[in-house]
């Protein structure tokens, strides 16, 4: 759901930390993986009614890259997921142009405090699978609100968000200002778009068990706005209530954005739970609300 799109490079994961000697490609080109190594991008909560499964490959430096083999074998994969119980498969991506594979939640429920185990089988027989565990509470929408602190660059008036801690546990937390688009349709039917999206993420209660939260980051908010078409505008603020998984991989993700631009700066290893391959498979507990 949302989350920028990420191909993982290789080389990502052949660099150290500062305390360890520096290795070049050169010195483990035998350690590399093969260039279809699944890498794996899902994010599941109870609250959605579409699971998604992105499915992308291992790009080395070193060797030939078989974009356009892998590409028109992709939907050849085999995607299930399991609570131990129950086995469901998604359906494959239509064409050759997507690599999502989508289950619709009516054949398959995602659970809070379950855990799920979500299982890859390559075009060429490679196997890669990860597990994550639904947190089991969410944030009290009647405790989540909003706080004006100034006006922005941009003109408009800016807000951070409140809400408050589950206790008696650890939690981290997501935060997500989507602005959405109501649009009337022919015969009764309506769509609802997300024109823009804005997010702070790793957030955690350490030292804060119990107590009141807010974001870091502030965001534009307005009250809903009619189309000169019939439909509508709005904001949707979601407080997502996540798992180490999910908290660990955008927290090394927002810490590999912060330094792109810095040559001087060490490499960062992104976070990935997939075993057989790389990415993410993460869980949370999401609570929304219309500003």
């Amino acid at each position: 759901m949302k989350i920028p799109y990420l191909i993982f490079v290789v080389t990502l994961l052949l660099f150290t930390s500062c305390e360890d000697d520096f290795l070049s490609v050169e010195e483990n080109v035998n350690n590399i993986p093969s260039s279809t190594a699944p890498t794996i991008e899902a994010f599941i909560c109870p609250q959605d009614t579409l699971i998604k499964v992105k499915l992308n490959y291992t790009r080395p430096i070193v060797g030939t890259s078989i974009y356009q083999v892998w590409l028109a074998n992709v939907s050849k994969a085999i995607v299930t997921i399991t609570d131990g119980t129950k086995t469901a498969t998604f359906d494959k991506p239509e064409g050759n142009v997507s690599s999502t594979f989508t289950l619709n939640v009516k054949f398959f429920k995602i659970e809070a405090g379950k855990t799920y185990t979500l299982k890859v089988i390559n075009y060429d027989g490679q196997q890669a699978e990860a597990t994550c565990t639904i947190p089991l509470n969410s944030v009290d929408l009647k405790k989540v609100t909003v706080q004006e602190i100034g006006i922005g660059e941009l003109g408009g008036k800016k807000y951070i968000i409140n809400w408050d801690d589950i206790p008696n546990e650890e939690n981290y937390y997501s935060i997500y200002v989507l602005d959405k688009t109501y649009s009337p349709g022919v015969g009764g039917e309506f769509y609802v778009y997300v024109g823009s999206e804005y997010s702070e993420h790793s957030i955690t209660d350490l030292n804060n068990d119990g107590k009141r939260l807010s974001s870091t980051k502030s965001f534009y908010l307005q009250k809903r706005r009619d189309e000169y078409y019939g439909g509508y505008s709005f904001n949707e603020i979601q407080v997502l209530n996540t798992d180490i998984h999910y908290y660990r991989y955008h927290k090394d993700l927002a810490e590999n954005a912060f330094t792109q631009d810095n040559p001087f700066a060490e490499p960062i290893k992104i976070y990935s739970n997939i075993k057989g391959g790389f990415g993410i498979f993460a869980g949370y507990n999401r609570t929304s609300g219309i500003y």
